[in-house]
């Protein structure tokens, strides 16, 4: 080996050494990034699942609101069909369907009395 070959090789060590901490200067460190990015998912993932909360509480407030609007037409419904069949007269209707009505009508006057006793305690 040759004093100019041990000099060059010292050279570029000496370089290489340089070059390689002038960049580790110039670049932030690895984990440090790796953390910012990570911070930034949790907070884009935070962001995301609250706008799902938000999203599934105002969908089940409206389908409350639905079911609750829902039930109060179906209990119109039955009044309306329990007065029409409380105004039919048994004795003027043919003798087939009268059983019928005769039963339809005292469970609608049970339900009737059975409401307003529940309403009056």
């Amino acid at each position: 080996m040759t004093h100019d070959s041990v000099e060059e090789k010292q050279v570029d060590a000496v370089s290489n050494v340089t070059a390689t901490a002038a960049a580790s200067k110039n670049s932030r460190p690895y984990r440090k990034k790796k953390k910012k990015e990570q911070k930034k998912d949790n907070k884009r993932d935070k962001k995301g699942k609250e706008d799902i909360i938000t999203v599934l509480r105002n969908l089940a407030n409206q389908t409350a609101l639905q079911n609750q609007i829902l039930a109060d037409q179906k209990d119109v419904m039955v009044t309306m069909a329990n007065k029409k069949i409380m105004s039919i007269d048994i004795l003027t209707i043919s003798a087939s369907p009268c059983p019928f009505y005769e039963c339809k009508q005292k469970k609608i006057l049970k339900k009737i009395r059975k409401k307003k006793k529940k309403n009056s305690r």
